[in-house]
């Protein structure tokens, strides 16, 4: 809270983590001074890494299903090819023991 009102980069950087705080106190940061754009600082900017993380878990698990998808995709038609070679290991394996 101290820093999202003060100018230069960590400034910016600040404002940057609580930007929806803007729509409450405003965008400069002769704004964000005082004991209630404070106090939206600091109880919004957790708020805000919780959201930000489970927006990020979810893209995640997007793209991993995506990439499962497409890996299910490509390899749909090598079924066969996978049945005839384990069944070449297993008569392999078989002629070995013998």
């Amino acid at each position: 809270a101290w820093q999202d009102s003060t100018s230069g980069a960590l400034g910016d950087a600040a404002r940057s983590v609580t930007y929806p705080v803007a729509l409450a106190v405003g965008p400069d940061p002769a704004d964000r001074t005082g004991a209630l754009a404070n106090v939206l600082a600091v109880l919004v900017a957790p708020v805000l890494g919780i959201v930000a993380l489970v927006l990020l878990e979810r893209v995640r698990t997007l793209l991993s299903g995506l990439v499962r998808w497409r890996t299910l995709i490509d390899r749909r038609g090598q079924l066969d090819e996978v049945r005839a070679r384990r069944a070449e290991v297993v008569e392999a394996t078989l002629k070995a023991l013998r």
